[in-house]
């Protein structure tokens, strides 16, 4: 903690390493004065990079500490921190800052964000609420989550749309959500599945219906009849590839995540995967979905699709729905090609990711011999080795949600700034 504050209060250190650093003080969860205090002195306007305010808000919200709920409301509401008036930015980070908190207090002041025209403060108000109103008492979702209905029909920003649309995914899909809040949300979702045809809202939604549907509690009385209804929806227009192509595999991710391990969902995902006149995200989709589902049926097409080698995201893709389903023949493959003296660095960097996200201890010795190879052998570049450092730590990390997830979680992505991009492509 002392060495980051240290670091992050040096005006020469590198603006971009000083943001990374305050990510890491916030993922440290470390909510003593120092560490508030520290965070605090880049708001006040003395520099100027946008970035860094922007990274010590979001260290804030990492550290998730309500006592600074009453701070970031008074940013927030009066639209400044101290004498440095904040801009639409640094008040979208704000709001994120409360999201990630996820304290309830903060609800009458995010809805009221919804109703001005701060675009990245509008749209990081739209995603704050799926991560609040499921702490919320449940008449004060039900009356929230009707007027996120009605903000659904008047809103004009396509991006906020989508962004509520998955918050309502989120509300009605919380563990304890109850039947009255989960179908209020259901409603509202596929109402904008149904209208969404010919913009990128359908995509949101299915992805959001299969939110809903991901948590079989014992407050929901019927789920394998939610499930159904809503893999009902979903299936026939991956079948029928209707609408854009790329956007579908978000039915097929809805799909996974609904659990649907009907033959029917089966066979129409082998079939998205095993088609090589498909674009490769939607047949990388299509894998996930049937590492979610975890039918082994699956096993012989997912190891096909991930030795075809011209693609990254598909076999990166592909070792996840491996990893998901235990695949050791998927790891055994992965090494081989590490192993290879032949293969690109291209094909190196694709490899050395898909073995980070599938996290097996086979892969550790390849990937240190890549990231420390022998003083003279020049032939692995930075970018080569920077990918197997992240493998390296992917692999180390056995939590369920890595440490870093809690980042990109619910971040707006709209509201974007070049350090945290940096971070999230390498992520």
């Amino acid at each position: 903690r002392d060495f980051l504050i240290k670091f992050i209060d040096n005006p020469k250190a590198q603006p971009r390493a000083r943001c990374f650093a305050m990510v890491s003080l916030g993922l440290l969860q470390d909510n003593s004065k120092e560490v508030f205090d520290c965070l605090e002195r880049r708001l006040d306007g003395s520099e100027s990079q946008v970035d860094l305010p922007v990274s010590a808000l979001l260290a804030m919200g990492l550290i998730g500490d309500a006592k600074k709920v009453p701070d970031l409301l008074n940013w927030l509401e009066s639209g400044r921190y101290r004498n440095n008036r904040f801009g639409d930015l640094e008040k979208a980070y704000v709001v994120g800052a409360l999201g990630k908190i996820g304290d309830p207090s903060a609800l009458k002041a995010i809805g009221e964000q919804l109703t001005k025209k701060a675009k990245y403060t509008k749209r990081s108000a739209a995603i704050a609420m799926g991560q609040i109103l499921p702490q919320a008492d449940e008449n004060v979702q039900l009356s929230f989550v009707r007027k996120l209905g009605r903000f659904l029909r008047n809103e004009s920003d396509l991006s906020t749309r989508n962004f509520t649309v998955m918050s309502l995914g989120r509300i009605g899909g919380a563990t304890d959500a109850s039947p009255e809040v989960r179908m209020a949300c259901l409603k509202e979702i596929l109402r904008v599945y149904a209208d969404g045809g010919k913009t990128t809202e359908r995509p949101y939604a299915a992805l959001a219906l299969g939110i809903i549907g991901f948590d079989s509690d014992a407050r929901n009385p019927k789920p394998k009849e939610l499930k159904y209804r809503i893999a009902k929806v979903l299936r026939p227009d991956l079948a029928k590839l209707k609408g854009d192509k790329n956007a579908l595999g978000a039915n097929a991710i809805a799909l996974g995540l609904l659990g649907d391990s009907s033959k029917e969902t089966v066979d129409l995902l082998i079939k998205t995967l095993s088609d090589r006149g498909l674009q490769k995200k939607l047949r990388g989709k299509a894998a996930v979905a049937l590492g979610l589902i975890g039918d082994r049926a699956a096993k012989p097409a997912i190891l096909k699709a991930l030795r075809e080698r011209e693609d990254r995201d598909l076999r990166v893709d592909t070792a996840v729905a491996a990893g998901l389903l235990g695949d050791s023949d998927a790891v055994k493959e992965l090494v081989t090609i590490l192993n290879d003296p032949k293969a690109s660095q291209f094909v190196l960097g694709s490899v050395a990711l898909a073995l980070g996200q599938i996290g097996d201890y086979r892969a550790i010795d390849p990937l240190i011999k890549i990231l420390e190879p022998d003083k003279k052998d020049g032939s692995y570049p930075d970018l080569t080795r920077a990918l197997v450092a992240v493998a390296l730590g992917q692999i180390a990390d056995r939590r369920d949600y890595r440490v870093l997830y809690r980042v990109s979680k619910d971040i707006n992505y709209r509201a974007s700034v070049s350090a945290l991009n940096e971070l999230l492509t390498i992520m």
